[in-house]
């Protein structure tokens, strides 16, 4: 299914780095993934389901500010949640891809409506 370079690649579209999310943790968001979504939405769906883990862990940041230092951690939170929303659209474009490409289209070329050719006798011949 998922290889290492997947791995590698849902790592730099989620901001994990390998000691983060190990190959063994990642192989399970695909495994989850290809259980709850189609095949051709698996990868997007692996964003999908990462950034909500992330999002669990991010949900209790907040800011900080101590004398001239401040750290903002609640904008995680936020970013996580706009990222959430791009992927779940791309796992959206691969549901609708899949699908009209399942769908049989029927055509229809060429007038319907066609009569055929009266056959006219002239009197005298």
């Amino acid at each position: 299914m998922a290889e290492a370079i997947d791995y590698t690649r849902l790592r730099s579209n989620t901001g994990d780095s390998l000691t983060s999310l190990p190959d063994l943790a990642a192989e399970a968001v695909f495994v989850q993934a290809a259980e709850q979504y189609s095949a051709g939405a698996v990868y997007a769906g692996a964003r999908v389901i990462r950034i909500l883990e992330l999002i669990g862990g991010a949900y209790k940041l907040h800011d900080y500010r101590q004398n001239n230092s401040s750290e903002t951690a609640s904008q995680i939170f936020t970013n996580l949640t706009k990222a959430l929303g791009i992927w779940e659209g791309k796992v959206a474009d691969a549901v609708a891809v899949e699908t009209a490409a399942a769908r049989p289209s029927a055509a229809s070329f060429g007038r319907t409506t066609r009569r055929p050719a009266r056959v006219r006798e002239y009197p005298g011949n």
